[in-house]
């Protein structure tokens, strides 16, 4: 039995495997936060070799680096922590942490949720190519619905909650109360979050 079956089965539903969908990158500040805090030595035990670089030499925040790959290490840091919810809460602080930094925290307290989502769908591409967002708002303002679309069975229903923690933690830091996000759909191709908050 593998010692990371969740990043196992996801590579093995990929058309290449972790060689999969080079184009589609993101920056590699994300992933780098969620590593805060935890054990390395035990996800060194279950990365393959190819993904070794990022825990044992991780690019500067600025660089691209593949989704394909920051997908298998979440998974694979998932396997580490054993339960999902875990790493559903490990996603929420380390989002927490980045988006609450001096630099977002004041800019995003200026702003407010709802012209923080709208923003968001501009500034997407700064952060990643090949997945792309869709933001549409609800009258009565105080929600939204994020559609992601990517190639097919790039993200799985763990990595969904994990963005999922990413919309929440940026709504609370723009001053929501009460955010919440659940998912409303997804496919091998999309998926659809329904952002509110008070």
């Amino acid at each position: 039995m593998s010692l990371a079956p969740r990043m196992t089965a996801y590579l093995a539903q990929l058309p290449a495997g972790v060689d999969s969908y080079p184009d589609v990158v993101e920056k590699a500040s994300v992933y780098r936060e969620y590593l805060v805090g935890v054990d390395s030595e035990a996800l060194r035990r279950v990365l393959p070799p190819a993904l070794l670089p990022m825990i044992d030499a991780p690019p500067p925040s600025s660089a691209w680096v593949s989704e394909v790959h920051v997908a298998a290490l979440f998974l694979a840091l998932s396997d580490t922590l054993g339960e999902e919810a875990a790493f559903v809460e490990l996603a929420y602080r380390a989002n927490r942490r980045l988006l609450g930094g001096p630099m977002y925290r004041l800019l995003f307290s200026l702003l407010g949720p709802r012209t923080i989502l709208k923003g968001a769908q501009s500034r997407w591409g700064h952060f990643h190519r090949g997945v792309t967002m869709h933001v549409a708002f609800v009258d009565d303002e105080r929600g939204a619905t994020v559609r992601l679309t990517f190639p097919p069975k790039l993200l799985v229903p763990l990595l969904f909650r994990s963005y999922g923690e990413a919309f929440r933690a940026a709504a609370e830091v723009a001053g929501a109360k009460d955010a919440s996000v659940r998912i409303e759909a997804h496919g091998d191709a999309y998926v659809r979050f329904a952002v509110d908050w008070a």
